[in-house]
């Protein structure tokens, strides 16, 4: 395999809270109401305490550099595969690495794994646009963009890295669908070994109200106004949808019984970066459209799913409003291989509790409930 772009930065020190920047779309909308909320409840801001081993740098064809942050045990196994794991929408590494008690990758590396966290282009301490679209990036890329570009980078880069032929993938929610979306594309690839998707819808078909909710932000997202009675509206509307009846705006992305507020605040704080204009507009098409595709629609994503034959496991929570057991069922039933998992988070499958969308990553208790489900799936693959 050729040599990668590659530059290393060794970290040290507490995790330095990552500015917000730029005009905030989508979910950063979304995310910043869901602060207010929980700022209401008493909670104040932390800054995370994990500490990975170091953290390189992949430039990709169009001379983006991405963050690779990486837990390296000093005794790496010959039989595990190292793993990459890929954050949700709007997100960063941050995502998976919160806090000591609260983080997958960490658990992983506990357990022996060789883990690097990939940060998208614009997204943590990967490049960054130029402030309204000015200097030499602009923020003009697509979810296409990811799937096609920055995942090849990373992946090529891990493995020449670690000379091993292939990897492990986890993704959440966004990281899950360009899986899906990578997968079905490259089926005869053999760099990818494993799969483990996290909350992550390929059918947009079930016109969910909480995604549907989303579609509120498009036009408004750039002012940062908001009407509350439309939050409470909207918020009632999935109660509806999925059966609760004292479901709040801020259960549409976590369940305040798994995951406190003092959490929520240390991710949002942290744990959220900039969306582009087109990528916001390309999932606001799958939204109306019902279809999981490229932005010119001419790769359907979600048709592909029966092309993917390597082992993987579909999770989600039993209150995600973003991809509730419906959706993710129906990614496990069109996914080719015969040689898949499928578990929803929650107390009627013995769980401590009914998990929403970003519980199944920082949730109170997911180190007990969901990490011991990804690294078993990891051990018997």
């Amino acid at each position: 395999m050729g040599k990668p772009a590659r530059n290393r930065a060794a970290s040290g020190g507490l995790a330095r809270p990552l500015p917000l920047r730029g005009p905030l779309r989508a979910l950063l909308c979304s995310l910043f109401l869901s602060l207010l909320a929980a700022g209401n409840s008493g909670c104040f801001w932390l800054w995370p305490l994990t500490q990975p081993t170091e953290t390189l740098y992949a430039t990709t064809p169009d001379n983006w550099r991405l963050a690779l942050h990486r837990y390296r045990p000093e005794n790496i196994s010959v039989e595990k595969e190292p793993l990459l794991l890929v954050h949700g929408i709007a997100s960063n590494r941050f995502n998976f690495d919160l806090a000591k008690d609260r983080s997958l990758p960490l658990y992983l590396y506990e357990k022996g794994y060789d883990v690097w966290m990939l940060e998208l282009r614009n997204a943590g301490e990967s490049d960054k646009a130029g402030l309204f679209n000015l200097g030499t990036r602009r923020a003009d890329y697509t979810f296409d963009t990811f799937v096609d570009v920055d995942i090849p980078t990373a992946i090529e880069f891990v493995r020449y890295e670690t000379r091993k032929e292939q990897i492990s993938w986890v993704g959440h929610s966004l990281g899950a669908m360009l899986g899906y979306a990578y997968l079905g594309q490259h089926p005869g690839e053999k760099t990818v070994r494993n799969f483990v998707a996290l909350s992550g819808p390929a059918s947009f078909r079930l016109r969910a109200q909480a995604i549907m909710f989303l579609l509120q932000f498009k036009g408004m997202a750039q002012q940062f106004v908001v009407k509350p009675q439309l939050l409470r509206l909207n918020a009632q509307g999935v109660a509806n949808w999925i059966g609760a009846t004292d479901l709040r705006f801020d259960n549409i992305l976590w369940n305040g019984e798994t995951t406190d507020a003092r959490t929520m605040s240390m991710f949002v704080y942290n744990g959220v970066s900039n969306l582009s204009g087109p990528l916001f507009d390309q999932i606001v098409g799958w939204v109306e459209s019902g279809e999981f595709t490229s932005a010119d629609r001419q790769i359907p994503y979600g048709a592909n799913l029966d092309r993917i034959q390597i082992p993987t496991l579909v999770v989600t929570g039993k209150l995600d409003a973003l991809c509730p057991p419906s959706a993710a069922r129906e990614v496990f039933q069109k996914i080719g291989t015969l040689d898949k998992g499928y578990r929803v988070i929650g107390t009627a499958s013995g769980f401590t509790g009914d998990y929403g969308h970003l519980d199944v990553v920082i949730g109170n208790r997911a180190r007990e409930d969901v990490f011991p489900l990804v690294y078993g799936w990891l051990e018997q693959h």
